[in-house]
């Protein structure tokens, strides 16, 4: 069916995700197949003049898709299609990377293509669909900014001029029909081909997987780092609101000191130890402290909401 009707093709189901698409045979040499094809994981196959790529993860650990889950999921993953039919190789390069969990060579370097970007819709839905680690996926969108900086850029309009009028009229004419087909398939493939032929003059970087590793273990360093201090921040700020609106939050737990309800003891303690947070906040401590004592005279040591306060730790 992919070969004669779809160029997309995605399946997922019982812990396994497959994902087919399907390009002109000749935007793709050889080389570069070989170079990331990669066990189960990247299989690739020529076919009545086509290419079908395909991406495979085991063990996904997810369940059964209904078909609206997976038709938003593969609209998603369109773009990787459309990276390839642009010249782009990082979803073969992605492809390689997933299989590198069960290959035996960590220090095989493979060239880094320009244009993976962890922030691009289909490169993220792509990492997703295989498992890659994102922060060895970061490692690699390092090289690749790298790589496509130190890259000359393809002169569209120059390429353009060079292309003879016929071909150029057909996809033209194909387009104002609204039959964007094979004409304008073959000028796109031209187009690709013309950028991936300007970058071959620079020297690709090709680190392997092992210092792709070792970056990404400094990359997770960094992040967790960056994202405890946000984490810090954000609680600051939200403190910071809490004491503004301080007034407010005590008349809420005075309203339902008396009330009998679970939930309502619950939101109680909860408010409290915001309250006492943002006070160690602001260094108002003392005064917090006073008006919880306020509020204890009329709470009995048998009552639930005493009970739980002490669990809270709200009363010593």
């Amino acid at each position: 069916m992919l070969a004669r009707w779809f160029d997309l093709y995605l399946y997922c189901a019982s812990g396994f995700c497959r994902l087919d698409v399907k390009v002109p045979a000749g935007l793709i040499d050889d080389a570069a197949v070989a170079k990331f094809a990669s066990r189960d994981v990247l299989v690739f196959e020529r076919r009545d003049g086509h290419l079908r790529i395909s991406w495979r993860r085991e063990d996904t650990g997810s369940g059964w898709l209904d078909d609206d889950a997976i038709a938003a999921q593969a609209q998603r993953l369109a773009g990787v299609r459309q990276a390839l039919m642009n010249g782009e190789l990082w979803p073969l390069y992605l492809g390689w990377l997933a299989g590198q969990r069960d290959e035996l060579e960590p220090d095989k370097p493979v060239a880094v293509p320009p244009g993976l970007r962890i922030g691009d819709r289909a490169c993220f839905e792509l990492v997703e669909l295989l498992g890659i680690d994102v922060d060895l996926v970061a490692a690699v969108a390092e090289v690749s900014a790298a790589v496509g900086e130190g890259q000359p850029q393809l002169d569209a309009q120059a390429w353009l001029d060079s292309v003879p009028a016929t071909t150029k009229d057909a996809a033209l004419l194909s387009l104002l029909r609204g039959e964007p087909g094979e004409e304008v398939a073959k000028l796109r493939q031209q187009l690709a081909l013309a950028r991936r032929s300007t970058t071959t003059t620079v020297k690709p970087l090709q680190p392997s997987f092992g210092q792709l590793r070792e970056r990404a273990k400094a990359l997770a360093a960094h992040r967790v780092v960056a994202e405890a201090e946000r984490a810090i921040r954000q609680r600051a700020a939200h403190l910071d609101e809490v004491a503004k609106q301080a007034k407010f939050h005590w008349q809420t737990v005075f309203s339902l000191r008396d009330s009998q309800r679970r939930l309502a003891r619950y939101k109680v303690v909860e408010t409290l130890l915001e309250l006492r947070d943002a006070a160690d906040h602001q260094g108002t401590r003392a005064e917090f402290e006073q008006k919880l004592a306020v509020f204890l005279v009329p709470l009995g040591s048998t009552r639930a909401l005493y009970t739980e306060m002490v669990a809270a730790k709200l009363i010593r």
